[in-house]
């Protein structure tokens, strides 16, 4: 069996059933057979930053064992967002009254951080 790389990601959502959409993109991430020992950390309550007229955050953290490499993982998540609504374009810190979808801001890959939706890779 090949061993997998551990994973921990950051998701948050502010629009719509905050709860309910970050438990749809944990579910959609368990999905891939690569995947697998997902654990979840609490939810937690989040303001916004710079533009804070908008809903505060729900966030957490998923860690996970993923065959997947860095760029896989990342596209999986690219396709997860736009399953649960995600548009490509907005502008910078403004509300997100459009979007419905759970927003992931870096993840871990081993010892690598990778700053999403930049895509760079930092050891």
């Amino acid at each position: 069996m090949i061993k997998g790389n551990k994973i921990y990601l950051s998701i948050g959502s502010n629009i719509g059933d905050r709860e309910s959409n970050i438990a749809q993109a944990i579910s959609a991430i368990e999905v891939p057979r690569e995947n697998y020992n997902l654990n979840s950390a609490s939810f937690y309550l989040t303001e916004p930053l710079y533009n804070t007229n908008q809903e505060f955050f729900i966030n957490t953290v998923v860690g996970l064992d993923s065959e997947l490499k860095p760029f896989e993982f990342l596209d999986l998540i690219k396709k997860i967002e736009n399953m649960l609504g995600r548009k490509k374009s907005r502008i910078k810190n403004m509300p997100r009254t459009r979007y419905r979808y759970p927003c992931p801001r870096f993840f871990y890959y081993g010892n690598e951080r990778i700053n999403y939706p930049s895509s760079r890779i930092n050891k």
